[in-house]
């Protein structure tokens, strides 16, 4: 299984309210009002989903640009732990 393939564009309207849509133009998520009602962090979360697509392609891009580069040292390939464990939740695994 897969996600919605990006780009996604936040839609804002009404108060706090924000639709995440896909580019073929299918609901990805909406968002309805903020954490707190002294503090509205919707926009600032809106831009991070939206952005979601992209990061994921990139973080797998530039993981794969290091991997290439260090040459596979097993010493190098543990620092790469972390954006593959990002990778794997972000595609539903572990």
């Amino acid at each position: 299984m897969s996600h919605t393939p990006g780009p996604w564009e936040p839609d804002y309207w009404g108060d706090r309210e924000i639709d995440i849509y896909s580019a073929d133009g299918s609901l990805v998520c909406q968002m309805r009002g903020g954490s707190t009602d002294e503090e509205d962090d919707s926009e600032p979360d809106a831009r991070l989903i939206a952005a979601a697509p992209e990061l994921l392609s990139e973080l797998k891009r530039m993981l794969s640009l290091w991997e290439e580069a260090i040459g596979y040292e097993k010493d190098w390939m543990d620092m790469g732990y972390p954006a593959r464990a990002a990778i794997a939740k972000a595609e539903g695994g572990e």
